[in-house]
């Protein structure tokens, strides 16, 4: 991993804590059919919105970037490891938080749709799992057809009727993290070495679950409501589209 110059950064973010974001554009996005663009104006949103409540963001790239890197983002280039776009981001986010001496707290979001409502570090409780959630269940329809592998069905009809989780917003210290991370990756690994393991939803609501069920923390305290597009909040930490 190597890391491009720092940007700009907020006066009152802290060293210890950041938002981890990414921009994989080495293949193309399964779930949308075509290959983002390595323009990092996509975080846009999500860093002035940083920078206004004091937090710093880290975008993680596997290309070249075409664009002027927004105020208050630090780049670091990563290599493309040949899977797919979005397991691209869970081995990088895993490699990044090992390699990251100092860190204390960290959220990783999604770039594109996003936003910081109040200053998200305050109130992180060492070994709780902060997670983005839908209003949906694991067991909808969607998630029946997209995650084929046995495992994964089983899991998916024993907890049909639980809260659907959704990665992209997943945070609380470096070391809790970078656990539900290793979690995922190495259900990801075999898995997808027995049959299809599907998209990254499947696996993270099944490790999530699996293993961390008495210690996730969802809903209006983390974010708003999925896609009702709010921009404010009394106690959400992040708008989540």
């Amino acid at each position: 991993m190597r890391s491009a110059p720092t940007t700009g950064r907020s006066p009152q973010a802290a060293d210890t804590d950041l938002l981890l974001t990414h921009l994989i554009t080495s293949g193309v996005d399964a779930q949308r059919g075509y290959q983002w663009e390595p323009d990092p104006g996509i975080v846009a949103n999500l860093a002035a919105s940083a920078v206004e409540h004091g937090a710093r963001v880290v975008l993680l790239h596997d290309a070249p970037l075409t664009g002027d890197v927004p105020e208050g983002v630090e780049t670091f280039r990563v290599e493309p490891r040949g899977v797919d776009v979005y397991w691209e981001r869970w081995y990088h986010t895993r490699d990044f938080l090992r390699a990251a001496d100092g860190l204390e707290r960290v959220f990783c979001v999604d770039a594109s749709d996003v936003l910081v409502l109040r200053p998200p570090f305050e109130g992180i409780e060492p070994g709780v799992l902060y997670i983005g959630s839908e209003a949906s269940t694991v067991g909808n329809r969607w998630m029946r057809r997209v995650h084929p592998h046995p495992e994964l069905q089983r899991f998916i009809e024993d907890h049909s009727n639980d809260v659907l989780l959704n990665c992209g917003l997943v945070g609380g210290t470096r070391e809790t993290v970078l656990e539900y991370v290793e979690d995922v990756v190495a259900a990801h690994h075999t898995l997808s070495g027995t049959g299809d393991a599907g998209l990254d939803m499947g696996l993270t609501n099944y490790a999530a679950y699996s293993r961390w069920a008495d210690r996730l923390q969802t809903g209006p305290s983390v974010h708003t409501q999925f896609k009702k597009f709010e921009t404010s909040h009394p106690t959400a930490r992040f708008a989540h589209k």
